[in-house]
C-alpha cells in the first residue's frame, strides 16, 4: 500500500515569474500594444484565463475574441481570424519564424511558477524542493557534465554554503 495523501497541492516559492506576451504574425504593420488598441484589430485568448482578463482590461477598444487554449489562439493568428494572440510567455511559440512578440510592459500580468507536490506528502516536497534547489543552484555556477567533478571537496563559497550540490567520486 503506497503513502495516502489529499488532493490538495502545496507548493514551493516561485522560481521564476512568467509574462504576458502578444504575439503577431512576423510581417504585421502592428508594433506596439498601443496601435493594437483600435478597433480595427483583435486579440485572441483563452477564455476564462487571467490572460483574457487582462488583456480586456488592458485593450480597451481591440476586439475580444476567446479560445479554447492559447495554441488555438495562435492558429486564429495565422489565419487571420485574429491580428494577436495572448498568453502567458512560456506557452506561445516563440521559435516559429512567422511569429514575433509585441514589447509589452511588465505591470500587464505577471504569473508566479512554482514547484507543486501533492499536500500533506512533506518527504516527496522535500525532495522535489531539493531538487530544484540543486539544479538552479548548478546552473548558477556553470557546473556541467564536463567539470562537476572539480567540485568535489569545493571550498567554493556558492557551493560550501549549501548541502543541495553534493559531488562524490562513486
Amino acid at each position: 500500500e503506497g503513502r495516502q495523501v489529499s488532493l490538495q497541492m502545496t507548493y514551493t516559492r516561485p522560481y521564476f515569474y512568467d509574462i504576458q506576451a502578444f504575439a503577431v504574425l512576423a510581417n504585421s504593420s502592428v508594433v506596439s500594444l498601443a496601435q493594437l488598441d483600435q478597433p480595427q484589430y483583435s486579440f485572441c485568448a483563452g477564455v476564462g484565463t487571467i490572460a483574457f482578463a487582462t488583456a480586456r482590461a488592458y485593450l480597451k477598444n481591440a476586439v475580444a475574441i476567446p479560445t479554447k487554449s492559447s495554441s488555438e489562439a495562435v492558429e486564429m493568428v495565422r489565419n487571420g481570424t485574429c491580428t494577436a494572440a495572448t498568453s502567458n510567455k512560456a506557452t506561445l511559440p516563440l521559435q516559429d519564424s512567422t511569429l514575433r512578440l509585441l514589447p509589452t510592459s511588465r505591470s500587464i500580468f505577471r504569473a508566479p511558477a512554482a514547484i507543486f507536490a501533492r499536500n500533506g506528502d512533506s518527504q516527496w516536497s522535500d525532495l522535489v524542493k531539493w531538487v530544484v534547489d540543486g539544479l538552479v543552484i548548478a546552473e548558477i555556477n556553470d557546473v556541467t557534465k564536463a567539470n562537476v567533478m572539480s567540485y568535489s571537496g569545493s571550498t567554493d563559497e556558492a557551493v560550501t554554503m549549501t548541502p543541495h550540490l553534493v559531488v562524490t567520486n562513486g
